[in-house]
């Protein structure tokens, strides 16, 4: 199946839409291939890597612009979007999602694909040894004290601790696949599980292919689902991920008889280009070969770099830059983040916010939608000069996930601000649209601090459609640019 670019809408909803402006780059092309959604035909994939450009995949760790795995990406023009099962549509980018993206020399996105790894209902609840499953599919919830070995502490949201999910919840998990050698299957480390207001058809389900033939595999072990793969030419090899979506009332129906088929890793491996920057737990440590596997990717590691073996044969969490050489993927650089023992992966957030109170004891405020904590102790004096009248202040925080799996704030280790916001800084504001106007792409938000003047464009996401915004209490996120007009990325419902 071809990528979903049906023609240009006059605004971005959370629905259906177009998804890039620019068709005619080779960006463009290159991010078109990103968001192919099916297996089985050839896509160009011209524009990818050139000029120092490539593909990254891994989990949302910040917003500046976005962060994924440690690191910054210009998203100041880009689509965020996901596959809904039925094309692609505009989404929000949150913290824990696994994404995959298109970059260039000045680490520059056009375009975000956001890929969750299942969507469906819930069939195990959590148990003592934080494994729950979906639909079957095993998920390991990651604590604070396993993330130097699997990555990222899982973000749940949707509930106030990991007890709380129970059976028949609709979820979307997102996290990266691993061997675990204990149970002999492959597991979802997962970064985020969010329960979701309706349930979803179809739904998703992925996992590691095994035991493949012909036209039929297994999933994630010797004795796991069997899979028919019907696709003509198609073929898929064993240790690759593979993303299935199928009508709701076959989700449990053997063998699984997907409607659409994905095979993620020999897609992103097409995509690689000149360079593929790639995070996840270890697979298949191979300490004679120096090869491993992250997210059915295998990739050789350069001679002599200095890694903990017994971590990465334990799954241990790890970054690499890639490039294809004489049909294999080559890393370049690798790095265990975070380090083993060292703890958790950082969380930064960059942002303009107004209303702190800075001399409190303990500090709570929302930056880029997320609930941030932060103690006296944490705050550089650059904060603990300013009172709660100082406006649009630009505050950058690093920190981490709290500890016992609760719902998606940041504790705060280190907190500073400054009155001079770097140009493009994004900004969190809540109010009352006052005036929409569909044909120009602007409305006007009312806030506490007087009336401010918004303009939208394709690549914004609306919770809500903007005709029925006037009127209603919103939350809303972008970047002031020329006039101090507020460029939207989201708008949301307010409280």
């Amino acid at each position: 199946m071809k990528a979903y670019v049906p023609s240009q809408p006059a605004f971005r909803s959370g629905g259906h839409g177009g998804w890039l402006a620019a068709a005619g780059s080779a960006f463009c092309l290159a991010l078109a291939f990103l968001l192919a959604g099916c297996g089985g035909g050839a896509t160009n994939t011209a524009g990818v890597g050139s000029g120092g450009s490539g593909v990254a995949e891994g989990s949302v760790t910040g917003f500046g612009s976005l962060i994924v795995d440690g690191v910054e990406y210009d998203d100041s023009n880009a689509s965020v979007q996901a596959d809904g099962g039925g094309g692609l549509r505009n989404v929000a980018a949150k913290l824990g999602q696994r994404v995959r993206l298109g970059y260039d020399a000045q680490n520059r996105t056009e375009a975000v694909l956001v890929l969750p790894q299942l969507i469906g209902p819930v069939t195990a609840a959590v148990d003592a040894s934080h494994h729950l499953a979906v639909m079957g599919q095993p998920v390991q919830l990651v604590s604070a004290s396993q993330a130097s070995q699997l990555g990222m502490p899982t973000v749940l949201d949707g509930w106030s601790a990991a007890s709380g999910i129970a059976s028949g919840d609709e979820v979307e998990v997102h996290g990266a696949w691993y061997y675990d050698s204990g149970s002999g299957s492959y597991q979802l480390a997962a970064t985020r599980i969010e329960k979701l207001a309706a349930a979803a058809d179809p739904v998703l389900i992925s996992g590691v292919a095994q035991t493949v033939s012909a036209n039929a595999l297994r999933l994630d072990s010797a004795n796991g689902d069997w899979v028919n793969w019907p696709q003509a030419g198609q073929a898929v090899t064993a240790g690759q991920v593979v993303q299935l979506w199928l009508p709701r009332a076959a989700m449990y129906l053997q063998p699984l008889s997907p409607t659409r088929l994905l095979d993620a890793s020999a897609q992103l491996a097409a995509q690689a280009g000149q360079g593929l920057r790639l995070s996840g737990p270890a697979s298949n440590y191979d300490a004679a070969a120096n090869t491993v596997d992250i997210q059915g990717m295998r990739i050789s590691l350069p001679p002599g770099l200095a890694l903990d073996g017994q971590n990465l044969a334990g799954g241990g969490f790890l970054d690499v830059d890639a490039a294809p050489d004489q049909n294999q993927l080559v890393a370049g650089s690798a790095r265990q983040t975070p380090t083993p023992g060292g703890g958790t992966q950082t969380v930064t957030l960059k942002g303009i916010a107004n209303n702190i109170d800075w001399s409190a004891a303990n500090i709570s405020f929302t930056l880029r939608q997320i609930q941030v904590s932060a103690s006296q102790a944490s705050l550089d004096a650059s904060c603990r000069a300013l009172s709660a009248a100082y406006a649009n202040v630009y505050v950058v925080v690093a920190g981490s996930l709290p500890a016992n799996q609760g719902t998606a704030g940041v504790v705060a280790s280190s907190v500073t601000c400054s009155l001079n916001p770097p140009g493009g800084a994004s900004v969190d504001l809540s109010g009352q649209v006052s005036q929409v106007n569909l044909a120009a792409g602007t409305l006007l938000l009312a806030t506490t601090r007087g009336g401010v003047s918004a303009t939208w464009d394709a690549n914004t996401y609306f919770a809500l459609s903007p005709a029925s915004l006037a009127g209603q209490s919103v939350e809303v996120e972008g970047a002031y640019g020329p006039g101090n007009v507020l460029h939207l990325t989201q708008v949301r419902q307010g409280n």
